[in-house]
């Protein structure tokens, strides 16, 4: 039990909270993770994946997903939230932004993007735990089983952990700019050389997509050089 709290304390950093008489790992993080006072910054990205069974289905794991994620204080701005919020002909659920960039470079243009804790088909979840092919993607009992770009994105940048550091990379790519693809539905962008972002996170070079709707929302990501199939 004592290995399971450090474990726990080590992923979740000032975010954990003892419990009473925890009974496992899965107990203490579920019981923690629902508490209000959660703060996304130092929340493992993989830690999260702990909500996912493969013995529910997709629609009970997506539903998991989204109740972890939504019990965490996500802190944007609220200059980006009324940024957002002025843009014409714009929806988007205010509850379930997490990350906004107002001056994100995308071809020859700045434009304002957000990023929505999102479902299995766009979001944060479809860009990191459901990829394309999860929908379709069976275990040996014939099960459907959740993946996403999570991995992928870890091998293609070190260091990165926590949401706070997908959203420093994420506003990295951003400034550096990115071209538009030939069908204009993503955005793709080129490190020639490893990227330093902070103290601990390196972007190694390659390609990276973000897709990005017309309006700004943004419907998924991956690095190009680790890409999925059908991601």
């Amino acid at each position: 039990m004592t290995k399971n709290i450090n474990e726990l304390t080590r992923l979740l950093g000032d975010n954990y909270i003892p419990t009473e008489e925890p009974i496992d790992l899965m107990d203490i993080f579920c019981a923690n993770l629902c508490s209000s006072t959660k703060n996304f910054s130092a929340t493992n990205m993989n830690v999260i994946a702990k909500v996912i069974s493969k013995d529910d289905s997709l629609e009970t794991n997506i539903k998991k997903l989204r109740k972890a994620l939504s019990n965490l204080q996500w802190k944007v701005k609220k200059e980006d939230l009324d940024k957002l919020a002025s843009l014409e002909n714009t929806k988007y659920t205010s509850k379930d932004v997490i990350y906004v960039n107002t001056n994100a470079k995308i071809g020859n243009k700045k434009k304002v993007v957000w990023l929505e804790i999102g479902n299995a088909t766009a979001g944060l979840i479809h860009m990191l735990y459901c990829s394309s092919d999860c929908l379709n993607k069976k275990d040996e009992n014939g099960n459907i089983e959740l993946s996403g770009h999570l991995p992928q994105w870890q091998n293609s940048i070190l260091g990165l952990y926590s949401f706070n550091d997908l959203f420093l990379v994420l506003d990295t790519l951003f400034n550096l700019g990115g071209a538009l693809s030939a069908a204009e539905d993503s955005v793709i962008f080129t490190v020639k050389s490893a990227l330093q972002i902070g103290d601990h996170i390196t972007v190694k070079p390659g390609k990276y997509k973000i897709v990005v709707g017309s309006n700004g929302f943004i419907v998924s990501g991956n690095p190009e050089n680790h890409r999925n199939k059908r991601g």
